[in-house]
């Protein structure tokens, strides 16, 4: 019995440094699988020229378009078009066209698509306290843009190792590639890593244009405030691609604090939004 005892307890070491080197070696594995991810993404992000990355945003935002109905107030529009002429002016050369659609959901939500079309849903304007907060939220728009968010996005959900493979065959079958996997691009959530990426691009946006960069902090605030209230249950979810969080709102708050201008911003009209509907909206007595 005693040399028995002995002989399981000696398999059950065994088998638990088998178990351990296991998992030891698949943590190794899935880290380096990780890494090698991140460093093919950009190249292959990279072969796609920007004429088919516009190609592919204005076929999706047609789609965008048709489901949805676009408001007919031109002179908000046209403003907010202005407020992505101000903004974009800082940028380096590039091939984007950034226009903005503004969408007659009363939810707040804004979008974009790549090579430049920005959705924003006329929620979010009534939702936003000031014109300095809804160009926060289009900065960071721009800078999904400007960072290939959404072909980045595309290439993650076909797989690395399946865009790798029509990569090393041509570079017309990766393209093909990219568009039938387009359908994520619309109610996307993008990870933690691209939200960061475009709230420092849009601070840095909102700096460059010498507007308030606490625009997009405060404009994130009162999304969070809207989804804390509202975001429950079957109730409407505030900018769904891009969820808020107190981490965001914290490193926004952190970036402001080391700032060393505080004053001296260009102040911006206030859009000219037509009345609120008949009947009213939750929004109308969410921050009283």
């Amino acid at each position: 019995p005693q040399v028995e005892a002995r002989r399981e307890q000696i398999e059950g070491v065994r088998r638990l440094v088998l178990t351990g080197t296991f998992f030891a070696v698949f943590v190794s594995l899935s880290a380096a699988l990780g890494a090698a991810v991140e460093w093919i993404m950009p190249r292959l992000v990279d072969r796609v020229p920007v004429k088919f990355e516009k190609e592919l945003g204005d076929e999706e935002a047609g789609n965008v378009r048709r489901r949805m109905r676009v408001s007919g107030e031109t002179n908000v529009t046209a403003q907010l078009n202005a407020m992505v002429a101000r903004l974009t002016k800082s940028l380096p050369k590039h091939e984007y066209e950034f226009r903005v659609t503004l969408l007659a959901s009363g939810e707040p939500n804004a979008f974009a698509l790549p090579g430049g079309t920005i959705f924003v849903n006329m929620g979010l304007l009534r939702l936003c306290t000031n014109s300095v907060e809804v160009a926060g939220v289009l900065a960071h728009e721009i800078s999904h843009v400007t960072r290939r968010h959404g072909l980045r996005k595309i290439v993650s959900t076909i797989g690395p190792a399946r865009a790798m493979q029509t990569v090393l065959g041509n570079n017309h079958g990766f393209l093909s590639t990219l568009a039938s996997g387009s359908h994520v691009l619309v109610g996307q959530t993008f990870s933690r890593d691209f939200e960061r990426e475009a709230d420092e691009g849009g601070y840095e946006l909102m700096a460059a244009a010498n507007l308030d960069p606490r625009g997009l902090e405060n404009g994130l605030r009162r999304i969070q405030k809207f989804e804390q209230k509202f975001g429950g249950g079957d109730g409407p979810r505030a900018l769904m691609s891009h969820p808020p969080t107190p981490e965001r709102v914290d490193r926004l708050a952190a970036r402001w604090a080391t700032s060393a201008k505080k004053s001296g911003f260009t102040a911006l009209p206030p859009l000219p939004l037509p009345p609120a509907e008949k009947g009213g909206s939750p929004l109308d007595k969410l921050f009283e």
